[in-house]
């Protein structure tokens, strides 16, 4: 049998089930919404990152059979996102409007990003065991996906994280001290 990819691709593509193109469709579509230039509920940002979060979580959880290591990896994933998300890789931009009840996002392709790469590796592992490929919790490449989807996941959180602090730091009232 020949295992070079260019002859795989059509046997792969052949198998792959008919709700995954519409998955993925719907996601991209999702992404091209969050791209756009808009006011957004800090609430609202954090609900949308936590269920991204979730979604990666599970992803984790069906692929490694919630194994700690792999739980450990998606984790420090996460910290790792929310860490360059207050940091270098902070989000600019943003701004509070409607007094703190709104954070203006500026356009970004970070969300789109974020979202293709949390279906780019649950494709993978999926493909994987589909060829009979052993991705199991003992393999490297299970701390190295796991850590992959906490990261993209965590992006979420990290983005709506940071609108909120935005949006609180113009929400606080001013202290008047009396003289």
């Amino acid at each position: 049998m020949n295992t070079d990819l260019p002859s795989l691709l059509p046997m792969i593509l052949a198998r792959v089930p008919l709700w995954v193109p519409a998955l993925l469709i719907s996601l991209i579509i999702v992404g091209l919404l969050l791209r756009r230039e808009r006011e957004a509920r800090p609430a609202v940002l954090l609900l949308v990152s936590l269920a991204m979060s979730a979604y990666s979580l599970a992803s984790v959880m069906l692929a490694f059979a919630g194994h700690g290591l792999a739980l450990l990896a998606w984790m420090a994933g996460t910290l790792i996102a929310i860490g360059l998300a207050f940091g270098p890789l902070a989000p600019r931009g943003l701004r509070a409007v409607a007094a703190g009840r709104r954070v203006h996002m500026p356009a970004s392709w970070t969300p789109m990003a974020l979202i293709l790469g949390i279906f780019g590796v649950r494709f993978a592992l999926g493909l994987a065991a589909g060829l009979g490929m052993p991705v199991t919790a003992a393999s490297p490449w299970a701390g190295v996906a796991a850590c992959m989807l906490g990261i993209f996941g965590g992006g979420f959180v990290a983005r709506a994280l940071v609108a909120w602090r935005v949006a609180r730091r113009f929400a606080r009232p001013a202290i008047v001290l009396a003289a």
